[in-house]
């Protein structure tokens, strides 16, 4: 095991979750201040909740750790650790998403 591979592959992960929710955030905030009746406290509360589901349950770290390879060279571990990162960013953002579309259809 290499274990500089594996720390950029888990810095690469972190940072590969870190650009969709700050994408996210200014619309998730509209929508949550729409739905919370304008108030900035309710919608504070929900953007940090959402932060902290993106990063809790994303499971790209937990995907990485388990189906990553770090006995491979620098090009391949790449590879595989973006696409790890991005299926568990694509099942967390499709999971956030659902859940503010049930609540606003409600």
């Amino acid at each position: 095991m290499q274990i500089g591979l594996f720390f950029v592959s888990l810095a690469l992960t972190l940072a590969i979750v870190m650009l969709p929710m700050l994408y996210l955030r200014p619309v998730s905030r509209s929508v949550l201040m729409e739905l919370c009746d304008r108030s900035e406290i309710s919608a504070k509360f929900w953007l940090r909740t959402a932060k902290v589901l993106v990063l809790a349950l994303s499971g790209s770290l937990m995907l990485v750790l388990m189906f990553g390879k770090t006995n491979v060279d620098w090009a391949d571990a790449a590879r595989i650790t973006l696409i790890l990162a991005l299926i568990g960013v694509f099942i967390t953002v499709m999971f956030v998403s659902s859940n503010i579309g049930g609540v606003c259809q409600s």
